[in-house]
């Protein structure tokens, strides 16, 4: 599976940053989050619950930080696993300011294995 797309943001490059990468910020951000901790630099493990018909249950996740060029592009790899499937990948977004705001762009793709997929 490839994904892609991109969204404006009101505010500059420096403030989105740092706002990506704390935990608390992402559990209200990313849809069915429950928890979210940064375990290690560079390294969140969470759960996010699913309620789509048969592969509704809880999912643990796993994300590693592979590279960063703050406050511009970041890659990472990530996991997520629970009782209907598996989705591992590598996804890439990229922060492009202009007049106070900020371009958030990203792709990626995954591997969905299980009932998920």
């Amino acid at each position: 599976m490839y994904i892609d797309g991109s969204y404006t943001l009101d505010a500059p490059p420096e403030r989105v940053w740092p706002i990506i990468f704390d935990p608390i910020s992402l559990v209200g951000m990313i849809p069915g989050c429950e928890t979210i901790e940064e375990v290690s630099p560079g390294e969140y493990r969470g759960r996010i619950r699913i309620g789509i018909a048969a592969v509704a249950g809880t999912f643990e996740t796993l994300v590693n930080i592979l590279e960063v060029d703050p406050p511009h592009t970041c890659r990472m790899s990530g996991e997520v696993s629970g009782p209907t499937g598996v989705i591992s990948g590598e996804a890439t977004f990229h922060l492009a300011g202009e007049n106070g705001q900020t371009l958030l762009s990203y792709e990626g793709s995954a591997v969905i294995t299980g009932a998920l997929g």
